[in-house]
C-alpha cells in the first residue's frame, strides 16, 4: 500500500487535481478549465455548480491515471483562489454565481467605508489597502445593489469553504490565510474584525468559521465518494490561499527566501515571523498557511495573464505557444525601447489604482512581434521589482527568489527576471507549487510528518538556478528608471483622463 495526498488547486483559469506521494512525486495531475465568465459590463463571475463538476471529474481522472486504490489517499486538501465570494442559502445552495476576485464592481461601494473609517485605520486592522479586489467590496456591492440577495444569503463563503462543504464538511470553514484577503480579518489577532463589520453594516453571522490551515475539518461524504471516486471517510484538511500554499510548495518558509508566482496574476511573497505593516499601504500583510507566521505580499492583477492576452490578440495557436515564447530571445534587453505597463485588470501592488490601464509605450514601425513579447515579460518583471523595492524599504530580506506557476517553463523570462531583480532566481522540480503546498498541509494534517519543515525537506526540490547577467545590468537599470519615471509623472493623470 502506498500513501498519497490528494491536492486540489482551484485557480483563476484552471482547476488542478493531483495525487502526491510522501517524496513529493506526482502520481497524477489533471487539469480542467475554471468555469469563469467575463460579462459585457466587465463583471467576472464563476459558476459554483460547474466548479464542483470540474473538480469531481478531475479527481476521478487522477485516480484512474494513477491507478491508485482510493484507500491509498490519506487526505484531501485545497489551495484556492482568494477573495472570490459565493452567496449560499441555509442549505448551502448557491444563490448566484460567485463574484471573482478580479471583478472590480465594488469600486464605488467601498467609498462608504472611507467616509466612516479612514484608510490608515483599515490597513492597520486588515494589513490590506481598501481596494475593490478584496471580498469586502463585493459584499458591499451585493448589500447596496442587490438587497434581496443579501437578505436571502445565509453565508458568504469563499471557494475554499464552498468546495470543502461539498466534499463532506458539515459546515463552512475558512482558514486564516484565505480569510486574510476578504478585507474583514483582524490580521494580528486572526479573528473577524467587529470594527469593520459594524462600520460596513455587515452581519457577522453570515461569515464562515475560522480555522488554522492544516486542520482536519471533516471527511469525504458518501455522495462525494460516488461522484469523485474518493473513499468515504477520507480526512478533509483545511488548506490555504493559493499564494500561501505556493510559498509552502516552493520551500519559502524562512526569512530571506521570496516566492514569486508567475500565473495569471503575479504574487511576490515573503515569510515573516511577525506582522509587518507598510506605512504607505503598498504591500499587504496576511496570515500565512505556515503555523504562527505571517507573510508580506505584493499582488499584480495581470502577469502571465498579460502574455496570454498578447498571444490571443496575435492569434497564436495553443500548439505554437512554446515557439512564440522563444521569440523574446530574439529581442535585446529593453525590447528596442518598447515599454509595457501590465494593467489589463487595473493595478494592485504597489500602486493600487483600479483605474489603471495597460499600455505599450514607444511603439514604432521597427518593432516586431519578438519585441512585443519581450516587452510584456519585462513590464511584468519591472512591476515585480517595484514590489521588491518596497520589501527592501521595510527591511524584509530578499536573498533568493523561487519561481512558481505555469510560466516558469519559459527560459528567457526566467533569465529576464534574474537580470532585472539582480538576484539569483530558481525554478522547482514541481512548478505547480500551490498543489505541492496543499499536499504538504494534507500530509502534516494527517500526521504523515511531524511538522511542515520536515515535510518540505522531503517533498520540495529545486530544479534550475539563474544568475543575473552582468552585461545586462546597465540596460535594465536604465529601463527600470524610465518605467518608474513615466508612471510617476504621467500615469495617474493619464488613467484619470481615460476613465
Amino acid at each position: 500500500m502506498r500513501t498519497l495526498f490528494a491536492a486540489i488547486d482551484c485557480g483563476t483559469t484552471a482547476i488542478k487535481c493531483a495525487l502526491v506521494d510522501a517524496d513529493g512525486h506526482l502520481a497524477a495531475c489533471v487539469s480542467r478549465p475554471t468555469p469563469c465568465t467575463f460579462l459585457a459590463d466587465e463583471h467576472i463571475e464563476l459558476n459554483p455548480d460547474n466548479l464542483l463538476c470540474q473538480i469531481f471529474s478531475a479527481l476521478r481522472e487522477s485516480l484512474e491515471r494513477s491507478q491508485a486504490n482510493p484507500a491509498d489517499i490519506a487526505s484531501v486538501c485545497l489551495a484556492t483562489q482568494r477573495a472570490t465570494v459565493i452567496a449560499v442559502d441555509s442549505h448551502g445552495t448557491p444563490l448566484a454565481n460567485a463574484i471573482s476576485w478580479q471583478d472590480m464592481r465594488g469600486t464605488k461601494d467601498i467609498e462608504q467605508m472611507r467616509s466612516a473609517m479612514d484608510d490608515d485605520r483599515y490597513y492597520d486592522i486588515t494589513g490590506l489597502p481598501n481596494n475593490p479586489v478584496f471580498t469586502l467590496a463585493k459584499l458591499l456591492w451585493i448589500k447596496n445593489r442587490q438587497p434581496s440577495l443579501y437578505r436571502k444569503t445565509s453565508r458568504f463563503v469563499l471557494v475554499h469553504d464552498f468546495v470543502l462543504k461539498y466534499l463532506g464538511c458539515t459546515d463552512f470553514y475558512t482558514d486564516w490565510s484565505n480569510a486574510s484577503l476578504t478585507g474583514l480579518l483582524d490580521v494580528s489577532n486572526r479573528t473577524w474584525s467587529n470594527d469593520i463589520l459594524k462600520t460596513a453594516g455587515l452581519d457577522p453571522g453570515k461569515l464562515p468559521q475560522l480555522v488554522p490551515s492544516g486542520t482536519m475539518v471533516g471527511t469525504v461524504s458518501t455522495e462525494t465518494s460516488r461522484q469523485s471516486g474518493l473513499l468515504a471517510g477520507t480526512p478533509l484538511i483545511s488548506g490555504g490561499g493559493d499564494q500561501q500554499c505556493a510559498a509552502l510548495g516552493a520551500g519559502a518558509v524562512a526569512p530571506g527566501i521570496l516566492e514569486f508566482t508567475l500565473g495569471t496574476a503575479g504574487v511576490s511573497l515573503c515569510f515573516s515571523e511577525r506582522v509587518v505593516k507598510d506605512p504607505s499601504h503598498r504591500v499587504t500583510c496576511c496570515v500565512h498557511a505556515y503555523p504562527d507566521a505571517w507573510e508580506v505580499e505584493g499582488l499584480q492583477n495581470s502577469a502571465g495573464g498579460s502574455l496570454k492576452w498578447l498571444a490571443k490578440t496575435m492569434s497564436v495557436s495553443r500548439d505554437s505557444l512554446e515557439d512564440w515564447y522563444r521569440l523574446a530571445a530574439e529581442s535585446p534587453p529593453g525590447a528596442r525601447g518598447l515599454l509595457f505597463y501590465p494593467y489589463l485588470t487595473g493595478s494592485s501592488a504597489p500602486h493600487w489604482d483600479p483605474r489603471a490601464k495597460a499600455m505599450f509605450l514607444g511603439l514604432t514601425q521597427r518593432h516586431q512581434p519578438a519585441d512585443l513579447v519581450r516587452a510584456v515579460m519585462e513590464g511584468v518583471s519591472i512591476e515585480t521589482n517595484q514590489v521588491l523595492d518596497v520589501f527592501t524599504s521595510l527591511e524584509i530580506p530578499v536573498e533568493e527568489i523561487r519561481l512558481t506557476g505555469g510560466y516558469t517553463t519559459i527560459d528567457t523570462w526566467n533569465q529576464i527576471q534574474a537580470d532585472i531583480y539582480g538576484k539569483p532566481v530558481s525554478t522547482l522540480e514541481n512548478p505547480e507549487a500551490s498543489i505541492m503546498g496543499a499536499a504538504l498541509l494534507g500530509a502534516v494534517g494527517t500526521g504523515a510528518f511531524s511538522s511542515l519543515p520536515e515535510a518540505v525537506k522531503s517533498m520540495v526540490r529545486l530544479k534550475k538556478r539563474y544568475q543575473p547577467a552582468r552585461e545586462n545590468a546597465v540596460a535594465y537599470e536604465k529601463l527600470y528608471q524610465t518605467y518608474c519615471t513615466v508612471h510617476e509623472e504621467t500615469g495617474s493623470r493619464l488613467f484619470e483622463l481615460m476613465n
